[in-house]
């Protein structure tokens, strides 16, 4: 590895509040690096804001994450 560069790993999970820009740093941390850029809220909400249920929300997680190359 480069001096000065570090090794962020091929799972990012990037954790903050509401409106910080964690989609936003996600997303370019996964075109850099090339990984897949996994966003929980497209894979959460369904149509006009239901909620999932709990196994239906794993079931969707579990494809995106199956990768093992992805940020979120």
């Amino acid at each position: 590895m480069p001096r000065g560069q570090v090794d962020l790993g091929t799972r990012i999970q990037v954790v903050g509040p509401s409106c910080a820009g964690k989609s936003t740093l996600a997303e370019e941390l996964a075109r850099r690096l090339g990984l897949e850029f996994v966003e929980l809220d497209a894979l959460f909400w369904l149509p006009e804001w239901t909620e999932p249920s709990e196994e239906a929300f794993g079931v969707k997680l579990m494809e995106a994450t199956g990768g093992g190359r992805w940020v979120m």
